[in-house]
């Protein structure tokens, strides 16, 4: 089994430190299982102090979510809805990819994770242009889960969401938005 030094992260070298950080990612993208065991390490990441590292931290709960055969990562989820909420937009994207690759993978609790991330639109970010960059990556984790999104009232709210989007004074959020419509607008519902 590969072995993982995480004191790496405490070096003073930053090329070691964030090499490492790398190393991580690239290895939860490809060999995903070879990292799981370092689950109760990663986790620990998260209350870094250091923003590069939190968001590292962050991504590999995504990563790591399609090997996660202990359920150790549901448990997280309060953590990642926190991170929605501190007011960094980077921290925030970062928690929204994560929050959509869990959801795709834990279909049971998929209708509370999407609620968490439309809870968003009560959060405040430095400017209104930190938001709409963050409905931009709402838009962009709905479109991959949309189709398979089972409960037909998250499913509303979602689709709802993005069609208010249509009229963000972001272009590229507004253009997302309209191709989501247009790709979606055609299917059948049971709204009423």
């Amino acid at each position: 089994m590969r072995v993982f030094s995480f004191e790496k992260l405490a070096s003073p070298d930053t090329k070691e430190k964030y090499g490492f950080v790398r190393e991580l990612l690239n290895t939860g993208k490809e060999r995903p299982r070879d990292l799981y065991p370092y689950l109760p390490q990663i986790v620990t990441l998260l209350d870094s102090e250091n923003n590069i590292i939190q968001w590292a931290g962050i991504d590999l709960l995504g990563l790591l979510i399609t090997v996660d055969r202990d359920q150790g990562i549901p448990p997280l989820l309060p953590r990642l809805y926190r991170c929605l909420n501190t007011g960094k937009m980077i921290t925030a994207n970062h928690a929204v990819w994560a929050l959509f690759e869990i959801a795709k993978a834990e279909s049971d609790r998929q209708n509370e994770i999407l609620e968490q991330i439309l809870r968003t639109q009560e959060y405040q970010y430095d400017t209104q242009e930190c938001k709409n960059i963050v409905y931009g990556n709402i838009i962009k984790g709905a479109r991959a889960l949309y189709p398979g999104i089972r409960d037909e009232s998250t499913k509303k709210k979602i689709y709802d969401f993005i069609e208010a989007q249509t009229a963000n004074s972001r272009n590229s959020t507004k253009k997302k938005a309209e191709e989501f419509i247009k790709k979606y607008a055609h299917f059948e519902y049971n709204w009423e």
